[in-house]
């Protein structure tokens, strides 16, 4: 492979101001590594490199351009490449495709929801500029081994960007940096177009680790589906599907030889296929090299140095079996059905399936983010925790599903949803009054609050066409006293506490009757807590809320009302952007 040894300048322009924070070309805590990555390969060459820096200038009404410095195994007088180069960095950065006001019009047909999605957007416009960084914001290949290292890790990002190294530093190819530069490392991966093609020979530690898994996965991974079972002389289809051809077909011959004997069977596939395991790896690179490699190896399905190879792929993902095998499935998954063929139908009925429990050793989240992020898919979004809090509160929308269909544009439209999402986890200024919905509720984090008689109140999105707070604005509200009311921990198996719940028998059976949405527990008659059913519990869904109350108003206990009368009895609230502070 050619050295790195040219500097590239690239200018671009009309950038918003807002933007230059999230402009990351290097990861302060892992030194001498580039994480802005570009590699392209064409029919006259490939050509790759990174950013080393980033200078602005011209700056005015909001705006400013950029001078991007570019290290390159090309000379910049290499026109092919240089226009190849600059838009893809023009794609890293955000800056080929962004999320724009004009694009609120297009993402959905509901009015009220636009108008709201508006009055979001003006409300964080000064954190983020007249529009929001979308584009091929990562390399395809590089975006998988990116957001597989993303994948609950221990540490946070830290963990992310170690993850990201060791694969790269392992199965890479490192290149050599000539000049200033030097003291950089920088390692190259197969493009996507070479992966499809199983062509990789210039990249053997890849090509070697690449092998290795064609042994394993016909063995661990299965074909799996939907798999309907029809009693053809009955005409009658049984209820619940198989989700491998050949268990549909063991249980077939299983009726004919007890209770269907002599009768005929057919079997009908629902929606798609794809592959998953009916296992994990285990909880650690030592199980997984016992209770898998090993086996492997004594069945003569690899050898030994393929077994090493496995566990070295493990320990680059953390030494985390579970987080490898969603790398394995995104790499292998690629000869089935291309990235770049997917739709928003396909993508959907995959989220579908890959959520049962019966498909292991695939992550929809680690698929969806690639698939936006890496391949441009603008109608694909992962859906995390915030997502989740998004389009549950302020939205008002419970179901995935229902979120998915109700929108085009998810892709982009998910950068402005994560950016304030992740504002408003960090307690940014100018949404300090507003989107308490999306935050946690109680000590121990394990739920959201979501749009609640609390939440809402202290939310100036209330009054301004919040679609969350219009779904709940009829429903009614238990108002009980705190020494009225029995609350115990809820405990798992194991004796691990997820949370508070109601165990007084009359509340419970308020809310299984319907009388009531929501349980208001107050303390001489200011609101304190909310509960609702979660499950099978009546359970804590907010206890912070009421730090944003600025007056002393109260409410009636024992009595039941509308979210709308609650809010209307508490009267006016204007809490400052200082008061409650959340970690």
């Amino acid at each position: 492979m050619e050295p790195i040894q040219y500097e590239h300048l690239y200018v671009f322009e009309n950038i918003p101001l807002q933007w230059i924070q999230s402009f990351e070309i290097f990861y302060p805590d892992l030194k001498n590594f580039p994480v802005t990555y570009v590699h392209v390969k064409t029919d006259s060459g490939r050509a790759y490199g990174f950013p080393v820096n980033i200078s602005i200038f011209d700056s005015k009404q909001g705006k400013c351009s950029i001078k991007v410095t570019f290290l390159c195994n090309k000379k910049q007088s290499d026109k092919e490449f240089e226009q190849i180069i600059k838009k893809e960095l023009e794609g890293r950065f955000g800056i080929s495709n962004p999320l724009t006001y004009e694009d609120i019009n297009n993402c959905t047909s509901d009015e009220r929801m636009k108008d709201f999605l508006k009055t979001i957007w003006q409300k964080a416009s000064v954190l983020f500029g007249e529009s929001y960084p979308y584009g091929k914001l990562y390399d395809e290949m590089y975006s998988v081994i990116r957001f597989v290292a993303a994948w609950n890790p221990k540490t946070g990002k830290q963990s992310e960007m170690r993850a990201v190294y060791n694969f790269q530093s392992l199965f890479g190819k490192k290149i050599e940096i000539k000049g200033e530069w030097s003291f950089l490392d920088f390692f190259l991966i197969p493009t996507y177009g070479e992966v499809q093609r199983a062509s990789m020979a210039e990249f053997p530690k890849f090509q070697e680790m690449y092998q290795s898994l064609e042994k394993i996965w016909p063995i661990h991974w299965k074909l799996k589906g939907q798999y309907y079972i029809t009693c053809d002389t009955e005409k009658k289809q049984f209820k619940n599907p198989k989700y491998t051809i050949d268990d549909a077909k063991k249980l077939i011959q299983e009726k004919k030889e007890a209770s269907h004997k002599g009768h005929d069977f057919s079997i009908t596939t629902k929606g798609i296929e794809m592959f998953a395991s009916d296992s994990g790896w285990g909880d650690n690179i030592g199980e997984f090299d016992e209770r898998f490699a090993k086996v492997w190896e004594e069945e003569g399905i690899i050898d030994r140095r393929q077994r090493n190879v496995l566990k070295r792929l493990v320990s680059a993902f953390n030494r985390h079996p579970g987080r490898t095998t969603y790398f394995i499935w995104a790499l292998m998954s690629i000869s089935q059905k291309p990235y770049q063929n997917y739709d928003k139908e396909h993508y959907v009925e995959f989220y579908r399936l890959a959520e049962k429990t019966n498909f292991k050793g695939v992550s929809q989240k680690v698929v969806g983010c690639f698939l936006q992020q890496g391949f441009e898919h603008q109608q694909m979004i992962p859906i995390d925790t915030w997502v989740e809090s998004f389009h549950k509160g302020p939205l008002g929308i419970d179901s995935k599903f229902d979120f998915f269909n109700s929108f085009s544009m998810l892709g982009k439209l998910e950068r402005m949803i994560w950016q304030v999402s992740q504002a408003k986890k960090t307690n940014a200024d100018p949404l300090m009054n507003v989107l308490w919905c999306m935050r946690y509720g109680e000590t121990g984090n394990h739920v959201v609050r979501e749009a609640n008689p609390l939440s809402c109140y202290a939310c100036e999105f209330h009054n301004q066409g919040c679609m969350g707070f219009e779904n709940i604005r009829n429903k009614m509200v238990l108002i009980k006293d705190e020494n009225d009311v029995k609350i115990e921990t809820i405990q798992t198996d194991k004796n691990k506490d997820m949370g508070k719940k109601i165990v007084t028998e009359e509340i419970i059976e308020s809310i299984e009757n319907n009388e009531c949405e929501f349980v208001c527990i107050t303390q001489n008659g200011i609101p304190k807590k909310i509960f609702k059913k979660n499950k099978k519990n009546i359970q804590l869904f907010d206890e912070f809320s009421e730090s944003r109350i600025t007056n002393n108003n109260t409410l009636e206990t024992d009595n039941v009302i509308s979210v709308d009368d609650f809010i209307a009895t508490l009267g006016d609230n204007t809490p400052s952007n200082q008061l409650d502070i959340e970690e």
